[in-house]
């Protein structure tokens, strides 16, 4: 987003203007398709981490699975492969508090852990999202604390 770009969040939706541009985006979307992005950061999906991102996605949007399933599909399919991903995710991170970043956080943590490998490959996935979204330190670190209390 550059110095001319606006953007502005109204109830789900991110819109973003730069010059004669709008683009509009579902929150819920984007924080699907940082899902499906760290899950894939080996460069594969597995069962468990779909599982996981369903049961997730379900439980956190109040969503049934078949409407869990088709988010995460127009995730796949809008989002995830954008090159603008990241920079539309530091833009929705500025509308979000510490505790719903420290909540992502805590969700890709499950997902991670999800398969029962620990791949560096989606470590480095979340360290990128975590960049971009600007989660603090103080979250990760909290995210990190109340992952292996729940364990």
């Amino acid at each position: 987003m550059s110095d001319a770009d606006t953007a502005t969040m109204e109830g789900d939706t991110l819109t973003v203007t730069g010059g004669e541009s709008v683009g509009r985006y579902s929150a819920r979307e984007l924080i699907a398709a940082l899902l499906i992005y760290v899950a894939r950061g080996d460069g594969q999906i597995t069962a468990a981490e779909s599982g996981k991102m369903l049961d997730l996605v379900g439980e956190h949007f109040a969503l049934s699975s078949p409407s869990a399933l088709q988010l995460l599909n127009a995730a796949t399919e809008n989002l995830v492969d954008r090159p603008d991903l990241m920079n539309l995710l530091g833009i929705l991170g500025r509308y979000l508090s510490d505790d719903q970043k420290e909540g992502i956080a805590l969700a890709l943590l499950r997902i991670i852990a999800s398969d029962g490998r620990k791949d560096a490959e989606e470590i480095d996935a979340l360290s990128v999202v975590a960049d971009a979204m600007s989660i603090k330190p103080e979250s990760m670190h909290s995210a990190f604390d109340r992952y292996f209390d729940q364990r």
